[in-house]
């Protein structure tokens, strides 16, 4: 089983993206993007960038991509 996958776009994509299917991306402000580099290869526990739902739009958030074990701990 394999669990990796590649991020290619920019934030303006996600901002645009999320705008035209009506939720906005809530963080970060459009004038404070952050400089998201192209990850051609986001394996297990590689932070990368999530996207929330959240009651007036979608959140972005750096997090640890991965799998959780079903005793719930990480696999490593």
């Amino acid at each position: 089983m394999c669990s990796n996958y590649q991020r290619t776009k920019a934030y303006r994509s996600y901002v645009e993206e999320f705008t035209h299917i009506r939720l906005p991306l809530r963080f970060p402000e459009p004038h404070a993007a952050p400089n998201l580099e192209p990850q051609p290869e986001v394996r297990p526990t590689v932070t990368a960038p999530v996207f929330r739902r959240l009651e007036d739009g979608v959140e972005m958030v750096s997090a640890r991509w991965g799998s959780v074990h079903k005793t719930g701990t990480d696999i490593r």
